[in-house]
């Protein structure tokens, strides 16, 4: 995601529900700066994954 921060500003230009509302299928909490905490371990796990390939 390149622009957490505004994920559902993007969005609603183009008519799409907030993070969260899609989230809600599963019900996890959106929340942008835990996500931005967590940012460095996911792309780590991403490209082990990539390296795996």
């Amino acid at each position: 995601m390149e622009d957490p921060t505004n994920v559902d500003s993007h969005g609603a230009k183009m008519g799409l529900n907030t993070m969260q509302e899609n989230l809600n299928r599963w019900n996890p909490i959106w929340e942008v700066n835990v996500y931005l905490e967590e940012l460095s371990v996911i792309e780590a796990k991403e490209q082990e994954l990539n390296n795996k390939k």
